[in-house]
């Protein structure tokens, strides 16, 4: 149960990353720019986050996170 949060992350994440690499796709030829547009979009999220989160505008259940805080 304490993997719920991480398992939901990897599970969306892994089929559009495996189908990245499918040759009529070719998505695997612009991992600069979507790692570059990701860091962007990344820092101002994660910011946010840590924001309310401070404040106390949401929070995370502890009994579906591995414990870190």
């Amino acid at each position: 149960m304490h993997l719920t949060y991480l398992l939901i992350n990897i599970f969306s994440a892994i089929v559009p990353f495996l189908f990245s690499f499918y040759p009529a796709i070719r998505f695997n030829n612009h991992f600069k720019a979507f790692i570059a547009g990701n860091a962007i979009a990344s820092a101002c999220f994660i910011g946010w986050d840590v924001l309310f989160t401070g404040q106390n505008v949401w929070g995370f259940n502890y009994a579906y996170t591995l414990g870190f805080k």
